[in-house]
């Protein structure tokens, strides 16, 4: 799994993704980091990084179950190959 966390001082209207997330599934979570000492937001903020480990864990195993029933030849696919297939089947 490939993560990045960043804290932007002052974000856009835009935020550029980084190339290594570009065209799959990804996880986009926006906490305002300046209002910690409310009550609501940290709970919330609490909530959130509790429902993020969740799912990483589940991630995780549910990746290493994969990786071990995986074909030889699947293990060889690279991430172009693949959005190459989806098209193609489309």
């Amino acid at each position: 799994m490939f993560a990045i966390r960043q804290i932007i001082e002052d974000p856009q209207d835009f935020i550029p993704i980084p190339p290594e997330l570009r065209h799959r599934r990804t996880e986009v979570i926006f906490i305002a980091v300046d209002q910690e000492g409310d009550d609501d937001n940290q709970r919330n903020r609490a909530d959130i990084t509790s429902i993020r480990r969740k799912t990483v864990a589940e991630f995780e195993a549910w990746s290493q179950r994969a990786a071990a029933s995986a074909l030889p030849a699947a293990v060889e696919l690279t991430d172009e190959d693949v959005v190459y297939m989806v098209k193609e089947s489309r």
